[in-house]
């Protein structure tokens, strides 16, 4: 854990904070967390022997994430933990205090969403998406390539058929237009 003793002090007060009051299934107000230790002795497989403190009643509590100031979920057992993660320029990545401001959120959307999806994905019997706060070209491929698997495979299968279709007119006109030369150089031939 990285940070100067007085900021690992105020983390740890918003830690225990959150544990005794805030969330939901949270312990009642002034009651001690109550706590389960289990001890292994150590194996084969990890040798040395551990101790882990978990709350009997795990509880979920939202979380936010300080750069987006997007919500999540987490659970209680798992608070303490996400609470003291640091980014990688050293910097807290999560709190329990809501933001000010609402979650910065971009404007791209899913290509399946209605205002820009193409009508043949109608035909083709794809579904509607409502993600409509993609940050990115990228974060919209992305999105399509873990939420709609099968769908991104449909449309870019038909992407690179009409490439092909493309590739092969466009070969078309270069033969043609080819032959047309030759046949011109040829009857210049026999004029000449």
């Amino acid at each position: 854990m990285a940070g100067t003793p007085d900021e690992q002090s105020r983390i740890n007060e918003e830690i225990l904070d959150a544990l005794l009051q805030g969330g939901e299934g949270a312990v009642p107000k002034g009651a001690p967390p109550q706590l389960r230790e289990i001890i292994t002795r150590g194996d084969d497989d990890f040798p040395a022997p551990v101790v882990a403190k978990v709350y009997e009643d795990a509880g979920v509590h939202t979380i936010y994430d300080v750069e987006t100031r997007e919500p999540s979920l987490t659970g209680r057992n798992m608070l303490p933990a996400q609470l003291r993660k640091l980014s990688s320029d050293g910097k807290r990545m999560f709190t329990i205090h809501r933001p000010d401001q609402p979650p910065a959120r971009g404007a791209h959307k899913c290509l399946l969403h209605p205002d820009v999806r193409k009508p043949e994905y109608d035909t083709w019997g794809l579904p509607r998406c409502r993600k409509a706060n993609l940050t990115s070209p990228l974060q919209v491929e992305l999105h399509m390539q873990h939420r709609h698997k099968t769908e991104w495979a449909s449309i870019k299968r038909e992407q690179e058929r009409l490439e092909r279709d493309e590739q092969m007119q466009l070969q078309r006109q270069i033969a043609a237009a080819a032959i047309a030369r030759t046949g011109e150089e040829s009857t210049k031939k026999k004029a000449g």
